[in-house]
């Protein structure tokens, strides 16, 4: 019978009450939350501080200098070349057309 008391105030609303109780009496929690509080602000601060100093050298054009290279060359096309290679795809496209338009010779069976 002592057993089922003891279960019975093991699983009772008030312990559970002074099991925490217990457990925050060897911290103190206002403490904790203020130094949370102060951490978060503190990293808050930084991120807004950086992500502005990139703002405003980005804005500025200053962060990403590329040095400008004078002798830019640019690259054209074999025009020649293009043509030949478009008028060789359009031979074979006739040539496919054509295939397509005659009727192949039926091949016999040599076996028979």
């Amino acid at each position: 019978m002592g057993n089922n008391k003891k279960i019975k105030s093991f699983f009772s609303k008030g312990s559970k009450k002074k099991r925490i109780n217990e457990i925050r009496n060897g911290f103190n929690m206002s403490k904790i939350w203020n130094i949370m509080l102060a951490s978060f602000a503190f990293a808050v601060v930084i991120i807004v501080v950086v992500n502005m100093y990139l703002f405003f050298q980005i804005s500025s054009g200053e962060i990403f200098l590329v040095e400008q290279d004078a002798s830019v060359s640019v690259k054209t096309i074999n025009r020649t070349l293009m043509q030949e290679t478009i008028d060789s795809f359009d031979e074979k496209a006739r040539d496919f057309e054509s295939l397509k338009s005659t009727s192949i010779s039926r091949v016999i069976d040599p076996s028979l």
